[in-house]
C-alpha cells in the first residue's frame, strides 16, 4: 500500500482538477496575493500603495514560498514509501502484522480531510479569541482605514482568506512531520533485525536519516517566515540585527535538532544490539582463537575446528567483525545530513546582513580577513 501526502487532504481535493504544478501555483497566487495588491492600488492612497510595494514580508510569503511549497509537495511521497519498504525489511516476521496496522492507520489518517478541517476550526477560533491582539499589533497600514484600526476590505480578505490559506500549506508539512514521528515511534517498539556489524555503523538504520533530511525543507520554510518578520522589524522598525543574533542562532540550531531528535527512539535498540554483539562476537572470537592456537602454535590436527579455515586471514576477518561491532553508534544520526540541515535552516537569515552592510562592504571585509 502506497502512502500519498500530496494527493490527500482538503487542499488536494480542491485542486484535483488542476494537474500542472505551475497552474496550481498560479491559481493560488491569484487567490491569495493578487486581490490584495490590486485592492491596495485601487484605493489610490499614496501611503497605501507605497506600503504594499515595500511589504517584502508579504511578497516573499506569497510569491516565493508558495511556489516552493507546491514544488516540494510531490517530493515527499516517494522517499516516504521507500522508507516504509526499507523498514519492512528489518522487521521480524512475527511483527509484520503490527507494522501493517501502522501503515493502514497512516493511510487512513492521510486519506481524509479531518486534520485540515480541524486546522481551519482551530485557526478561526484563535483568530476570534485574540482578535484585538492580532489587529492592534499589525504594522500593515494598508489593512486599515486612514487614521484608525478598523479593518478595510483588504485587511478582512488577508485575515480570512490569504493568511489561513498560506498557513494551511505550512500545516500540511507539519502534519506530515507529526505522522512520521508517530510512525517512527511505533516502529521503534517493534522487534527489529539490527545488524551490529553493518557497514553503515548504525546497525543498518542509516536510511532513517533520509526522512528528516527531506524535512529540512520545513526548517527552511519556518526560518524564512521568521527571517522576513525580522527583516521587516529591522527595515521599518528600530530593531538591530546584532540584537537578534542570539535568536537567529537559536532558531538555526533548534529546528534541525527538533527534526532529528525522533531518531533517538532507536537508542535503546542500538544499545541492546551493541551489547549482544559484544557477547556474541566475544565468544566467537575466543573459540576461533582457541582453534587458531591449537593448529598453528600447538600443532594439533583437530578436525572439528571453528570455521574450517583457521588461518591468519580468518583471524583478521573475525577480529575486523568485532571492531565493526565496537564502532556501532548508539545514536543513529548522520552528522553530515544534520549539518546540511543546519545550513539550510540558516540560509534565510543571510539576506538580513544586507540590512546592515552592502554587498561591496561584505566583500571588502571578506578580502581583508582572507589576506590578514
Amino acid at each position: 500500500m502506497k502512502i500519498s501526502f500530496s494527493n490527500s487532504g482538503l487542499l488536494a481535493f480542491l485542486l484535483r482538477p488542476v494537474k500542472s504544478n505551475s497552474l496550481k501555483t498560479l491559481l493560488i497566487i491569484l487567490i491569495v496575493w493578487l486581490p490584495i495588491v490590486v485592492g491596495a492600488f485601487l484605493m489610490k492612497r499614496e501611503h497605501t500603495t507605497l506600503s504594499i510595494v515595500n511589504d517584502f514580508e508579504f511578497h516573499i510569503r506569497f510569491l516565493l514560498l508558495i511556489p516552493l511549497i507546491i514544488l516540494m509537495e510531490k517530493k515527499v511521497d516517494q522517499p516516504f514509501n521507500d522508507f516504509l519498504i526499507q523498514t519492512k525489511g528489518i522487521i521480524l516476521n512475527d511483527e509484520a502484522n503490527r507494522f501493517q496496522k501502522v501503515i493502514n492507520n497512516i493511510a487512513y489518517i492521510t486519506k481524509y480531510n479531518v486534520a485540515e478541517l480541524l486546522y481551519f476550526a482551530l485557526f478561526y477560533s484563535l483568530l476570534f479569541l485574540y482578535w484585538e491582539d492580532v489587529v492592534t499589533t499589525s504594522n500593515k497600514e494598508y489593512f486599515f482605514d486612514i487614521g484608525t484600526k478598523d479593518l478595510n476590505s483588504i485587511g478582512w480578505y488577508y485575515l480570512l482568506v490569504s493568511l489561513p490559506f498560506f498557513q494551511l500549506l505550512i500545516f500540511r508539512w507539519v502534519f506530515r512531520w507529526v505522522i512520521w514521528v508517530w510512525m517512527l515511534y511505533r516502529v521503534s517498539t517493534l522487534k527489529l533485525n539490527i545488524d551490529p556489524v553493518h557497514a553503515d555503523g548504525m546497525g543498518g538504520l542509516e536510511y532513517i536519516n533520509l526522512i528528516p533530511f527531506l524535512f529540512s525543507f520545513l526548517s527552511f520554510l519556518i526560518s524564512s517566515i521568521i527571517a522576513t518578520h525580522m527583516g521587516s522589524d529591522i527595515v521599518f522598525g528600530a530593531e538591530k540585527l546584532k540584537a537578534l543574533s542570539i535568536q537567529i542562532i537559536f532558531f538555526t540550531i533548534f529546528f534541525p535538532l527538533l527534526n532529528y531528535l525522533p531518531l533517538l527512539f532507536f537508542v535503546r535498540k542500538m544499545f541492546k544490539a551493541k551489547t549482544e554483539g559484544i557477547l556474541m562476537f566475544g565468544r566467537l572470537i575466543r573459540e576461533h582463537n582457541t582453534d587458531y592456537f591449537s593448529k598453528w602454535i600447538y600443532k594439533r590436527d583437530d578436525k572439528d575446528i571453528l570455521l574450517g579455515s583457521v588461518d591468519n586471514s580468518s583471524l583478521a576477518d573475525i577480529n575486523g567483525s568485532y571492531a565493526m561491532n565496537q564502532s556501532l553508534r548508539l545514536f543513529p544520526i548522520n552528522s553530515n545530513f544534520f549539518l546540511i540541515t543546519v545550513v539550510v535552516s540558516a540560509f534565510p537569515y543571510f539576506p538580513l546582513l544586507l540590512t546592515q552592510y552592502s554587498i561591496i562592504d561584505l566583500f571588502k571585509q571578506l578580502v581583508v580577513h582572507f589576506i590578514s
